[in-house]
């Protein structure tokens, strides 16, 4: 996968809704992190967006899991499971709203359905989704905006260490499985996007803050590099 190429894909959306600020939102413009919503995208790409109680079809069940959206190029549709949360319905969305940029054949003749984020592993998944998933990564979590309120939480842009000082102000209950937890595990990542409080310091969490699951905020700080492991 072309991440750069995927990164700048998401950033064109983002400066099309930079774009047109004041025609979406005419009485006055609130967080920059608000406007990286899913319906905004689709309203700058022209697309209708429903979140709907039910999607039709046969669901497209596979691995025991219902569709958590499709995308209809041909009706200019993305619909949303409202039975999904809150942090999956944006990402899934987002990850439509990358169908729609960079995959001119998704969703054209046939309607393209999604499982949600989690209910297939990262390793089934075809090059056209990997290249969705990130695209979503990077419109929800777009990376400066991360590196910003992630030095704001924990006082470093660089690298946090996984070392005792750290767990210390983390607050970890079982540092002996702070420690010995690999890093694919996302034990640490996890525990930094879920964190309220740091070095006396509270505040909401990233994954709260950019309206995410705690996992796809972890797998994003390291994405970009945000943790030492």
């Amino acid at each position: 996968m072309d991440q750069a190429r995927v990164e700048r894909d998401a950033h064109s959306v983002h400066r099309e809704i930079w774009l047109r600020k004041e025609n979406i939102w005419p009485m006055g413009l609130p967080p920059l992190e608000a406007m990286l919503s899913p319906h905004i995208a689709a309203r700058v790409l022209d697309l209708e967006y429903d979140i709907r109680q039910e999607l039709g079809g046969d669901g497209s069940r596979q691995w025991g899991a219902k569709a958590g959206g499709f995308f209809d190029r041909g009706r200019g549709i993305i619909a949303i499971s409202a039975s999904c949360s809150y942090e999956v319905q944006r990402y899934t969305g987002a990850h439509e709203i990358g169908h729609a940029v960079m995959h001119p054949w998704i969703g054209d003749k046939v309607v393209h359905r999604d499982l949600p984020i989690g209910a297939a592993s990262f390793a089934t998944r075809t090059p056209h989704e990997r290249e969705a998933d990130y695209f979503a990564a990077c419109f929800l979590m777009p990376r400066k905006l991360v590196e910003k309120e992630f030095a704001l939480r924990f006082g470093t842009k660089k690298p946090l260490p996984r070392d005792e000082t750290v767990a210390f102000h983390l607050r970890v209950a079982d540092t002996r499985g702070f420690f010995s937890a690999s890093a694919d595990s996302l034990v640490f990542a996890s525990l930094l996007a879920h964190a309220q409080s740091f070095d006396r310091r509270r505040f909401s969490s990233l994954a709260c803050h950019f309206g995410v699951s705690v996992k796809a905020m972890a797998i994003r700080l390291r994405e970009l590099g945000l943790i030492d492991e």
